[in-house]
């Protein structure tokens, strides 16, 4: 979002650019003018608001989603708390189409949002528990691909000749900093190491002047600058490791198995349960439309929300809000209210179906299907229940 910032000297770079991140803001402002969503929830990292001045990303968006006539709550975030094993601190103003107020306060409603929230605060497992074994076939067929790549790029680096490694300087100035001489031979146990062989070469020093630095630490990011390659990963307080922001070129090395994680456990701390839908993918004998990559999954997470946080924010929103009747209704006071009747049960099943892309009004069925029995059947107890 940094490009929306107004800046002169960049108006013609922003729109010339492919991919940048003002162009999928403005997109997605496109996409909410033409269809007005009922809810939009926008996440980004905390540095969304690290600036002191009006012009912060925060202040851009709350004001070009009020001028479509959203309503706004911020909500600031840690992902472990949502049962995610990643840690990141991050923003998420979830807006609110104007639906139907009533009775009820918009600031009262979002005060229900938050208090429903808090109830979705989970303890995450340890991120340990997340790998897996080392010589399970996901690992195995990763290192080969790895392993393969890695002769490419030599083949490419005979055939090119030398290039200028500019990563050196920084490198050599970390080692002064910690006291030791850079170039030494590197440990027999991790020289030997096929996983440490398919790393390029930056990459490799990078995680051997970070075990210099700190032999404790469990993961170690390699994509990163050799200066923050380290994280602490101990939480003190609950005694279990969680990780770092997850990033769409991460390469995180877990130091108990001595390897780089895989893309499928990079969507598993997102809270996505990738491993049936792999074997589901293994199993069918016919051509795929996509190919189901670590690096591709490992762009994936980087780039996702962490899906235990939107269901924590969407089910909040479902039943926080006062929904508007379906067009063909009337409005009255009595449907304002909280889902305590069954017709109270058929108006959120409208809502429903009305924020749904597919449809503009509420899908005809025949039959109800058993949730929605459930739900009236539970909605009529509550309401006898308070009669009496």
């Amino acid at each position: 979002m940094s490009r929306a910032n107004p800046n002169k000297h960049k108006q013609k770079e922003a729109v010339l650019l492919k991919g940048g991140s003002a162009q999928t803001f403005r997109g997605m402002l496109a996409y909410v003018q033409n269809h007005s969503p009922s809810i939009v929830v926008f996440e980004n990292v905390d540095t969304m608001d690290d600036r002191g001045d009006a012009t912060s990303n925060l202040d851009i968006l709350l004001a070009e989603m009020s001028n479509r006539g959203y309503e706004n709550q911020v909500i600031m975030s840690v992902v472990v708390v949502a049962a995610v094993v990643p840690v990141a601190a991050a923003v998420k103003a979830a807006g609110s189409a104007l639906m139907e107020f009533g009775e009820r306060s918009i600031s009262s409603m979002f005060a229900t949002v938050r208090a429903v929230m808090s109830s979705c605060v989970r303890t995450p497992c340890c991120a340990t528990e997340i790998f897996l074994p080392s010589d399970h076939a996901f690992a195995v067929s990763d290192l080969e691909i790895r392993q393969k790549k890695q002769e490419k790029r030599r083949e490419l680096q005979a055939k090119s000749g030398p290039t200028a490694q500019t990563w050196m300087d920084s490198h050599m100035s970390f080692a002064r900093s910690l006291k030791f001489r850079w170039g030494e031979a590197v440990p027999r146990e991790l020289k030997e190491n096929e996983w440490y062989q398919t790393l390029t070469e930056r990459e490799q020093d990078a995680l051997r002047l970070a075990k210099i630095q700190s032999q404790s630490l469990l993961f170690r990011d390699v994509s990163q600058a050799v200066g923050r390659v380290n994280s602490p990963t101990l939480d003190s307080i609950t005694g279990v490791h969680v990780l770092p922001t997850i990033l769409p070129k991460m390469q995180l090395w877990y130091e108990k198995q001595s390897r780089i994680w895989l893309g499928c456990e990079a969507m598993i701390c997102q809270g996505y349960p990738v491993l049936p839908l792999l074997a589901t993918y293994e199993a069918v004998k016919r051509p795929q439309a996509w190919t189901a990559t670590e690096v591709l999954m490992q762009e994936l997470a980087g780039n996702a929300m962490a899906l235990p946080v939107v269901l924590a924010i969407l089910q909040s929103m479902f039943v926080s809000f006062s929904w508007a009747p379906a067009a063909a209704e009337a409005t009255t006071a009595h449907t304002l209210r909280r889902a305590v009747s069954q017709e109270d049960v058929l108006q959120a099943l409208s809502a429903l179906a009305q924020v749904s892309d597919r449809a503009d009004a509420p899908r005809a069925r025949n039959a109800p299907t058993s949730l929605e029995e459930r739900i009236r059947k539970r909605a009529k107890q509550r309401h006898e229940a308070k009669g009496r």
